[in-house]
């Protein structure tokens, strides 16, 4: 992307990022009643939170300040999302307050003081999805099993079980202890097979190399696999695919390995991220390359960070593809958005001719929250269709 591109980026996002502080300062002082030095000081706070964002991107990749990164990054990050919910409440507020002055300009009557009363409780509304959003996110992702009819699947494979681990964000928040849990909690249920698709990290392997490190624990019956996410192709690629390989993990770059039971065949397929085409060392991805020479009649688990990547693999035989990216929206209302870009949110759907489940994702990106959609592991129980 050219540098005038970027520049004119970051000055847009930073000018909204600025409106939307002054909005919700003004909102918030306003329902507390903030005035003389209560004022001043809210807006020194708001200031001051304000900076904290761009620094948590700053820090957010790298080890710069030890612990005290850690706790600067978690500060921008938290107020990032803290941030977006006191919008939605205050924007709710606004709006139900405008309802209530029509009803009092119509009535005759003067209700002000219910109009405040709805803005406090915007305000309020904000601040406890924060906490609600902050707890959920920071809870052990739940294990649980979901079945999945692949027609024609062979006998031998009825009940085999795919541990989907996705999109985990490892970095500055969610770090070396956690993934030491995560990886305890994903062996203990004794999958087949587990799968990583994408999202691993954020961050260098020289800074997250040691964090990401007790994911090798992961142990499936026939071994663990990964494919690469879009944070891949801006952490680096070629080092982080060096870096799983040599935890053990098999990377299915746009190809694909054959696993039996006995006689019966089934086809584990992966493709790259849409991103890692235009990134250094990347490879565009390519379903066709990796479906090439898959064995006819052979049913095909494929897997692709993004869900709408289905819509690359029409008409290839796919059985079903396993994908994460849309952290099940994370953060709501913003699921509502995800649509916007992708097929579908979370669970399972069909996309084109290609049945896909979504993992809402183990870990989180951005601010340390989740709202109505919890951190999940799902174990894929495959079973003979009819």
């Amino acid at each position: 992307m050219p540098i005038s591109r970027i520049i004119v980026f970051l000055v847009v996002v930073q000018g909204l990022l600025l409106l939307v502080h002054w909005y919700v300062g003004v909102r918030i002082a306003a329902a507390i009643g903030a005035s003389g030095l209560g004022q001043t000081t809210l807006w020194a706070v708001v200031a001051l939170l304000y900076l904290s964002v761009p620094a948590a991107f700053i820090l957010a990749r790298s080890t710069r300040l030890g612990m005290m990164g850690d706790v600067l990054t978690w500060i921008g990050y938290a107020w990032m999302g803290v941030l977006f919910l006191l919008l939605a409440g205050v924007l709710s507020g606004d709006a139900l307050g405008l309802l209530i002055r029509a009803s009092g300009w119509l009535a005759g009557r003067d209700l002000s003081p219910a109009v405040r009363g709805v803005h406090v409780a915007g305000v309020v509304a904000g601040l406890m999805a924060s906490g609600f959003g902050i707890r959920e996110a920071l809870l052990p992702p739940e294990i649980h099993s979901v079945d999945v009819a692949i027609p024609g699947l062979p006998a031998a494979f009825d009940g085999y079980r795919i541990a989907q681990v996705t999109d985990t964000h490892i970095g500055r928040i969610l770090g070396r202890s956690w993934a030491a849990d995560l990886a305890r909690r994903v062996d203990s249920a004794a999958p087949d097979l587990v799968v990583h698709t994408g999202d691993l990290v954020d961050g260098t392997v020289e800074g997250m190399g040691s964090a990401v490190e007790p994911l090798s624990r992961m142990h499936g019956r026939d071994g663990t696999y990964f494919v690469t996410g879009n944070h891949e192709a801006y952490s680096g690629i070629a080092p982080w695919v060096r870096f799983v390989q040599n935890m053990g993990w098999t990377v299915l770059a746009n190809r694909h390995v054959l696993i039996h039971r006995g006689g019966s065949t089934l086809c584990l397929a992966g493709v790259t991220d849409a991103h890692e085409g235009g990134a250094p060392g990347g490879l565009a991805p390519d379903p066709r390359a990796a479906l090439a020479g898959v064995p006819a009649g052979v049913p095909v688990v494929l897997l692709a960070h993004q869900p709408r990547q289905a819509l690359q693999a029409q008409h290839m035989g796919v059985s079903l593809q396993l994908s994460g990216h849309t952290h099940g929206g994370q953060l709501w209302p913003f699921h509502y958005f995800v649509r916007l870009q992708q097929p579908m949110v979370s669970g399972f759907a069909l996309v084109g001719d290609v049945p896909v489940f979504t993992s809402r994702g183990a870990g989180f990106w951005g601010p340390p929250m989740r709202l109505f959609a919890p951190p999940e592991v799902p174990i894929l129980v495959l079973r003979r269709a009819g």
